[in-house]
């Protein structure tokens, strides 16, 4: 009975994973992000079209349509977000953990060198202060490196060009990323902020 109930809270995680991204604060699809962005647009498109016949209609209708929306690159886009959602995570926990594993690693490498860490010189506000500061910046520019490493290898720019082919655009669309470029995204943050968080 255990087993079973472990199966269906497995498959229910599973399920509930493609909606995750929508009712999560911290992703550009959060709905309410989506709801005030269409607001915004529908009243733009209004004032915009005030001396039009069917400025808001128009604007319904071009932004809803199935040309749009079940287009071959939207349906790409779709295939993407279930890949990226559903089954990277899986495959990229490994590289999640990196991050410490690399930050324990630097931390034991500088002991075995300098020995015991002396007692800091500032106070723990300071120091919690410029570690923020310290990993923001190291990881942000592991993502940088990673990036741009991605537009300037031939053979990583074969993984990272699908970011770039999208031929319509919806909110889906920022999902449409090779799962092989948001592991080397992924691995550049991670190894920085590790080597921020060991030394």
């Amino acid at each position: 009975m255990e087993f079973a109930r472990s199966v269906f809270a497995v498959l229910g995680d599973l399920a509930a994973r493609p909606l995750a991204p929508f009712v999560d604060g911290a992703t550009i699809v959060y709905w309410p992000y989506l709801l005030a962005a269409a607001a915004l647009t529908l009243g733009l498109a209004m004032v915009a079209g005030l001396g039009t016949s069917g400025g808001a209609k128009t604007f319904l209708h071009d932004a809803f349509c199935k040309k749009v929306w079940w287009s071959p690159s939207s349906r790409a886009d779709y295939f993407y977000y279930l890949i990226n959602i559903i089954v990277f995570p899986i495959l990229f926990a490994p590289a999640i953990l990196a991050q410490s594993a690399v930050g324990g690693e630097v931390s034991a490498v500088l002991t075995t060198i300098f020995g015991a860490w002396p007692e800091p010189l500032f106070s723990e506000a300071a120091l919690r202060i410029a570690y923020t500061v310290l990993f923001f910046v190291a990881y942000d520019f592991g993502r940088y490196a990673a990036h741009w490493s991605l537009h300037t290898y031939p053979v990583l720019w074969e993984f990272h060009k699908t970011h770039h082919s999208a031929e319509t655009l919806t909110p889906i669309t920022s999902f449409r990323q090779h799962p092989v470029e948001l592991i080397v995204m992924g691995l550049g943050g991670n190894l920085m902020g590790g080597l921020a968080t060991g030394g």
